[in-house]
This record gives structure tokens, sequence and C-alpha cells, in this order.
């Protein structure tokens, strides 16, 4: 069991520009709701960075056993 933790945590990466773009369009989101409606325009080009960033192809590793 303790093997298999192990390896979930080391297979795990955090992607940062996701992170901090989540976190800018939050901001955003709120400001939305306390300033002015116009903000919603950065919300909405980050969600769309953000999906590009999640969905862009990574090459595939692959893991055959011999």
């Amino acid at each position: 069991m303790k093997k298999k933790n192990n390896i979930e945590k080391k297979n795990r990466n955090v992607n940062w520009k996701v992170v901090i773009y989540s976190i800018i369009a939050l901001i955003c989101l709120g400001l939305v709701y306390f300033v002015d409606w116009i903000f919603i325009v950065p919300v909405l080009v980050l969600l769309w960075l953000n999906h590009r960033a999640l969905f862009e192809k990574s090459p595939r590793v692959e893991t055959r056993s011999k």
C-alpha cells in the first residue's frame, strides 16, 4: 500500500500556469461583483487560456513491462 501512495505522489505535477491563471480569474470575478461588469472579459480570456493549458497535447510516456 505504501508503494502505491509513493508512486501516485511522484506522478503528480502541479501546473503552476493554470494555478496562477485561476487565482487571477477569481480576483477578476470578485471585481465583477464589486467594481464593474467589464472585468468579466479577463475572466473569459483566462478561462480560455486555462482550457488550452490543460488540454494541450503532452508527450505520451509509454510504460511497457518486459
